[in-house]
């Protein structure tokens, strides 16, 4: 309720819907709201915290919230930048302290492939994995145009190497080929894959953006959850956390959480408060050096 209100009160000095005559709208624009009708619980909720919502540094926060973290949460400059409104932190989802960077892949497999106590470890979205092998190759060229009609800067065209490293360009995705490689190019702090290089038998593209990566590789084949079952064929991949292993003839990809992974995990905002943590406790575990104020004030 508090997420929802303080995400609310952002949309509503936003009114980039004033055309429309309404503030949201129902799609992952504005956090998958639904138009459902009221139900007793959400109406208690909104009663018992009539009037709060989540500050930092004096402005009421965008709170986004997603469904299951891996067990860190994302940077929001990580995964949007500056087009991120409220800059938010990632946090730990564990429950003892860890203190170590997962930019490198080895210290984020070590993490992703740790014993530890986890928020969101009860969640079926927890770990996952999937192979992706021919099948997609005649997929990925269409995928990576699309993408680069959209954000034109974040696809980039790869034009040669040399002892300065790697070079790109913007420009239209004409030829790829078959898939030769997927190479990591660039984690964030929370282990989250900010760069992706696509390696084709014609051509080598440069992916930028969690949303671009998990677009342009969403899985054409069953995607195996923690609890053994298992998805259809799905328009991205569930989360930009994960590690690639190349085999004979097909990339194993493994990973976990569902999302974008910023802010608050609601699979694991509810283990916290089975386990007896209050509200305002919650709030401020996801959204760090935040702080939780009465609106009409």
């Amino acid at each position: 309720a508090v997420c929802a209100r303080s995400y609310a009160c952002n949309q509503l000095l936003a009114n980039r819907y004033s055309a429309y005559g309404a503030h949201v709208d129902d799609s992952m624009n504005c956090q998958v709201y639904q138009n459902y009708g009221e139900n007793e619980s959400a109406i208690e909720a909104v009663k018992a915290t009539f009037g709060k919502i989540i500050e930092k540094d004096g402005k009421c926060i965008t709170a986004y919230y997603f469904s299951c973290s891996y067990g860190h949460t994302s940077d929001s400059m990580d995964v949007w930048g500056d087009n991120a409104g409220t800059i938010l932190t990632g946090v730990v989802q564990a429950k003892e302290v860890v203190e170590n960077s997962l930019t490198k892949n080895d210290s984020f497999e070590d993490f992703l492939y740790s014993d530890r106590a986890w928020y969101d470890e009860d969640a079926v979205w927890f770990r996952w994995n999937t192979v992706i092998g021919s099948e997609i190759d005649e997929k990925i060229l269409t995928r990576l145009q699309e993408r680069q009609k959209v954000v034109p800067g974040m696809i980039l065209i790869k034009t040669g190497e040399s002892s300065d490293g790697m070079h790109f360009a913007q420009g239209i995705p004409e030829k790829f080929g078959t898939l030769k490689d997927i190479v990591v190019v660039e984690r964030g702090e929370s282990g989250i894959i900010k760069k992706l290089l696509l390696v084709g038998s014609e051509a080598s593209y440069l992916l930028q953006k969690e949303y671009n990566i998990r677009y342009v590789l969403a899985p054409l084949n069953v995607v195996y959850l923690k609890d053994g079952s298992s998805t259809g064929t799905m328009t991205l991949l569930p989360s930009a956390y994960f590690t690639v292993e190349k085999k004979d003839t097909y990339f194993m990809i493994s990973g976990g959480g569902y999302g974008h992974g910023v802010g608050m995990s609601q699979y694991g905002a509810k283990h916290m408060a089975a386990e007896g943590k209050t509200y305002d406790e919650i709030l401020t575990h996801f959204y760090a050096n935040t702080s939780l104020v009465y609106l009409y004030q």
